[in-house]
This record gives structure tokens, sequence and C-alpha cells, in this order.
């Protein structure tokens, strides 16, 4: 039996050597005939396919690792997480995805695209939230925004502009050691239907804005912020009258933070000091702060509020005089003795500390006398305030109180600073949309050559009062500020503004 195996075994290993030697023979060696133009390409695409798309500072992608904070906010290691997926479907293979901890006495992997706000010991730094780039430096990639928005729209960027082409196919790519592409982010408007937004065509001459309040309102929360001011820049606004009056550092890290997202949505502050309680020199000295701390930042100071209201009242609290405000006798002497002095002092400590900031003095219905007291006692200001409501209109047009007030005050610019329905009496959404549209539409066609903005009071609804003005707004919000919707007065004024319905969006532009 092992005999009979042994010679099965030699027999089949002569047949195959005979049969190698004949098609050798028949064949010649494969050395003496050039492989097929087919084969060939067939190699060379299997080999590509092998190959990685991407380099990094000459390092294939498959040894790198996508690294974020590990103090990252859930919207951070979301977008990071999208990120790491994509890379790993693009180019076929599981990337690891890890936190920027490093444990002590070890040090992080030389291949890594650290995403986000992840720190490495050399990494580039970005000091505002509206910053980004794509650099490569010391062998990483660094892929880096602080906010999640911002970091979705540069990992979009960078997907679709440079790693893959207009279908969406890979291209070959490769980040050089010192490349380096920064980013801004902008807020822009668009329209939500498609379309151009109407600028300028109704408004030729008028800035359009609205009032919001401070922190210290139950509607107006901080964590709430950006929801209000994106609210006033989708209506077309581009003034943002906000009042506060700013001591401590916290206040100030608060009106900061105010600034920088009117900033960010194209919005100019008008910034309203209406605290006139107390002595004029402390007064005087508190409003210089806050225009060195804000120098700059602010485009209009409103000193004080409604000065003229508080001078047509005796101390009991009952009125002075009665009247207009048409006429000086209207005003109690003794008040406006004292906020003449406060005015000159806080609005020189304005001036002083920021003398670019536009002065405002404001004044309700037609209490114009008492400005003319100001100005003959000296104060100089830049654009006279009118606050104006739906009663006071039924009494005369303000186009032609404009044109006398104009008259008897020829120096400064006028602002429509507070406007609406009046708010202690009843009213429908209807009515208040339907007033507005023709209070609006009346100032359009008078063209009141010194008239420079109308601003509307007020934003948002503030269901805390009991009165009138818990349901005073352009939209709708609940208790503590969380937006329901828009009025009929705020889709009017919207439509009147811009075209049609808005959205602000926030875009990448590359800095040159």
């Amino acid at each position: 039996m092992q005999a009979n195996t042994i010679f099965v075994r030699f027999i089949s290993f002569f047949l195959c050597l005979f049969m190698l030697a004949w098609s050798a023979a028949a064949c010649g060696s494969v050395s003496d005939y050039p492989e097929s133009e087919s084969d060939s390409e067939t190699v060379t695409e299997t080999e590509d396919l092998q190959k990685s798309s991407l380099y990094i500072a000459g390092h294939p992608i498959e040894e790198f690792k996508v690294i974020r904070a590990e103090t990252a906010g859930k919207d951070i290691v979301s977008v990071c997480s999208k990120f790491r997926n994509r890379i790993s479907e693009l180019y076929g293979f599981e990337m690891e995805f890890e936190t920027d901890y490093v444990p002590k006495g070890q040090s992080p992997s030389p291949y890594e695209i650290v995403v986000g706000s992840a720190k490495r010991e050399g990494a580039p730094s970005l000091t505002d939230k509206d910053q980004a780039c794509l650099c490569v430096k010391e062998g990483r990639l660094y892929v880096l925004a602080q906010t999640g928005d911002m970091l979705d729209l540069l990992i979009d960027y960078l997907i679709r502009q440079i790693l893959t082409d207009e279908k969406g196919q890979i291209v070959l790519t490769e980040f050089e050691e010192g490349y380096m592409k920064e980013f801004k982010g902008t807020i822009q408007l668009r329209r939500t239907d498609g379309n151009p937004i109407r600028t300028d065509v109704v408004f030729k001459t008028y800035a359009f804005g609205v009032t919001g309040h401070n922190r210290g309102y139950e509607a107006y929360p901080e964590a709430l912020l950006e929801s209000q001011i994106r609210a006033a820049a989708e209506l077309g606004s581009k003034i943002y009258r906000f009042n506060f009056n700013p001591e401590s550092e916290d206040d100030f890290r608060y009106m900061m933070k105010v600034l920088d997202t009117c900033d960010t949505y194209g919005l100019q502050m008008m910034l309203v000091l209406d605290d006139f309680q107390g002595d004029a020199d402390e007064i005087a000295e508190r409003n210089g702060i806050i225009a060195q701390r804000l120098k700059g930042r602010v485009a209009y100071y409103q000193v004080f509020n409604e000065t003229d209201v508080y001078a047509m009242y005796q101390d009991d609290g009952s009125l002075y005089n009665g009247g207009t405000g048409e006429d000086i006798r209207n005003f109690n002497p003794s008040r406006m003795d004292e906020m003449t002095e406060k005015f000159k002092k806080s609005i020189d400590a304005i001036r002083q500390n920021d003398p670019n900031g536009k002065i405002v003095i404001n004044f309700a219905y037609k209490h114009i006398a008492i400005l003319e007291h100001y100005a003959q006692a000296g104060i100089t200001w830049d654009v006279t305030g009118v606050d104006w409501y739906s009663d006071m209109e039924a009494t005369e047009p303000l186009s032609s109180f404009l044109v006398r007030a104009q008259g008897r005050l020829p120096d400064t610019d006028y602002m429509i600073c507070e406007c609406n329905i009046w708010a202690h009496q009843d009213y429908t959404e209807e009515e208040q949309s339907e007033y507005l549209e023709q209070f609006v539409l009346s100032l359009k066609e008078s063209e009141i050559q010194k008239l420079k903005a109308i601003l509307i009071y007020e934003l948002l609804d503030e269901p805390a009062y009991g009165n009138g003005e818990s349901h005073f707004g352009l939209i709708k919000c609940d208790r503590k500020g969380n937006i329901e919707g828009t009025k009929k007065a705020y889709d009017y004024l919207q439509l009147l503004l811009c075209g049609g319905k808005t959205e602000a969006v926030l875009v990448l532009e590359e800095k040159e």
C-alpha cells in the first residue's frame, strides 16, 4: 500500500514537470511578451484603490486619529463624531476617536487631526467665537472652531471644497506642513423663499430699530440673549435700543456679551442710561466709567429717559401745571434745574471718555419746551428722540408735530425712540398691526428731513406685567422669554423692510 502511494506521487510530479516544459516551449518566457494595456490599467487601478488619497505632512490618513476636547460640549462632540464617521466613509476604514487628555508621563500621538477646541501644545489659538482655521503644524492637522455651528461649517468646507469634487468623489489631497487657511463666521440675513432681501426700497432715509431690555426683566433672561437679538435682526432692524446701567464686573461682562451679539447680527447699539436717581457727580462718574469701558462699541448713548415727564410733576406726585409740554410753564423749575445739572455733567463725562458715541436726549408727546430749556442752558446733544404712541397720534399726526419741533430745535437730528399702539387699552393683534402700518407709512410719505430712524417699542411681550405691556411686544413669548411666535405687526414690518420672511444664517468667509 505504501509503495503504491509513493509511485503515484512520483508519476504526478513527473507529469507536472512535463506540462511546464511544454508550456514554456509553446509560449516563450513571460519576459518575451509585454503586458496587455488592459492588464496594466487594472493593476494600476488596484494599487491606487489601496493607497490613501489624503496625506498630512507626508503621512497617509490611515495613521491618524481624530482628537476632540475632553471638556467639549454636546454640540462639539456631535460634530466631531460626524466628522470622524464621514472621514471613515470616504477612506474606507474605522478611524479612532479620542479626547485630548494625555496621561501623565505619556506623549500624544504624532498623527492627529485635532478638531474643535481641543488642546495641543503649540496649537493655533482662536480668540473669538467667530474665528476658525485649517492648519498643519508639527505634523498635525488642526480643524479648529470654538462653537458647534462654526465647526460644522468648517468641516463642511473641508469635505466639500478640499477632499471631494463637485460630484462628491474623493480627490487626491496633500496637506503639507505649514498649510494654513483662516476663516471668519458672519451672519447674513436671507429670505426664506430664496429671493433677495429688499433693501432701501421702502425706507430710503430712515433706519429701523427695536427696543429690547436687559436681563433684569423676566422676559429677557441672559440665557436667551441670542434669540432676542436674532429676532430683532430678522425683523430687519439696524439699531437695538437697550436700557442698562452696568456697575459690577459681571454687569460689564454681560454688557460686552450683548454688544458682541449685536455685532454678530449687524445691529448698532443705542444704550439707554436711564438711571438718574442720586447725586449729579455720582451719576456722571458712573456714566463716564461706562463710556470708558465701552469706548467705540456704542453708536448712541441715550442719556436718561423721559426727563420731561419727571419734570412735569411735584415731589408729592401731583402734576405741576399740566399742559401739552410745548410751554416751559408746564414744567417744575426745581426739577428742571436738577436735570440740567445732571445732563451737563453726565454728557461731559461720556464725551470725554467716548467722543465718537452720539448723545441722544428723548422726550414724550409734545414736551419739547424742556429740551429748549436744556439747549439754552448750554447742553448740546446729537439726536433728539421722540416717544410717541397711538393716543398721542390721535391729537395730532407726528409728522406735523415734527415739522414744528425741527423749527424749535434745528441743530439736532431726530429719531422716534419709542412708538406703538397705546398699551393701556384693549386692542387686538390686528389693530396693533394696522396702527403701526399706517403710522410708519405716514412717516415714510412725509420724508421729514432730519428724521433718521424709527424704533418700535418693544420686541417681546412681558407676561409678568399685569398691565398693557404684558402683550405689548411684536413677538409672543412665555413668562420666561421663550419665543412662541411672531405677531401680525412683526410679520408686516418684516415684509415692509425685507420683502418677506427672513432668517439670520451663519456663513463662513475665508480670510485673505
